[in-house]
């Protein structure tokens, strides 16, 4: 996306203490990104396999063989759901990130201006 000198570009980012840019937009060009929009979550992390292995283990151990039998479907419940959690939160950002640059195009233009 091209930024010149003159142009008016906004930044929006978290308030974190780690700021995370969520979206640029150049106003000029009526031009902008939503990285929120744009990357997808990884919707399995490796500190979920590590989880299931300690539930797994934890489960043997208070169960025993029928810890085991009932980790099977435990594991497919916690594997579904926890990928359809983050997706929702994942859309809820981007539907939020949507909004905040139509604030800002609002703002700036003095008028609805959308960049998605």
């Amino acid at each position: 996306m091209p930024a010149r000198r003159g142009h008016e570009v906004s930044l929006i980012t978290t308030t974190h203490r780690r700021p995370r840019v969520l979206a640029l937009a150049n106003w000029p060009t009526i031009d902008g990104a939503n990285y929120a929009r744009s990357e997808p979550p990884g919707l399995l992390r490796r500190a979920d396999v590590q989880w299931l292995f300690a539930g797994l283990v934890g489960m043997t151990a208070w169960l025993g063989d029928a810890g085991m039998v009932l980790f099977v479907p435990a594991a497919a419940v916690v594997l579904s759901v926890v990928p359809a959690v983050r997706w929702a939160a994942w859309r809820r950002l981007a539907w939020r990130v949507d909004q905040k640059i139509d604030v800002e195009a609002w703002r700036t233009a003095k008028g609805p201006a959308a960049l998605y």
